[in-house]
């Protein structure tokens, strides 16, 4: 009786492997006739010629990059960073602090607004 309950078994699960061999196999031609249909004049490449073009402008990348100074990366980033940030800044925590009519009051809750940002909504938006 078990061996009949594992033959049963068996047989079952070469049945489903191979339907979902037929389902990969069917899925793969239409994705590679929807290809070929979108994109006509290009011509196919196997994955050891994509990997060397993906390469080769990497590599042309890291020579772009290796040409600008540290400088000149900093004051991009920091510039790329605020064009991010700055509206965030301004409407949620710059603006609400000055409303409150002190200075003392004014860097109290711009230091906890900057901090509930930094524990909760940043980490988030930086990724």
């Amino acid at each position: 009786l078990s061996l009949a309950v594992a033959d049963c078994f068996w047989k079952m699960v070469k049945e489903t492997v191979e339907q979902q061999a037929d389902a990969f196999k069917a899925r793969r031609f239409n994705l590679e006739t929807e290809w070929k249909n979108n994109f006509p004049r290009l011509r196919e490449q196997d994955r050891d010629e994509l990997f060397e073009r993906a390469r080769g402008e990497i590599l042309d990348e890291v020579v772009n990059l290796s040409q600008v100074s540290p400088k000149q990366w900093e004051e991009r980033l920091l510039n790329k960073i605020w064009e991010k940030v700055s509206d965030h800044v301004f409407e949620n925590i710059y603006i609400p602090a000055a409303q409150t009519g002190t200075s003392e009051t004014f860097n109290t809750a711009v230091d906890i607004k900057l901090r509930q940002w930094a524990q909760s909504a940043l980490p988030a938006q930086s990724v």
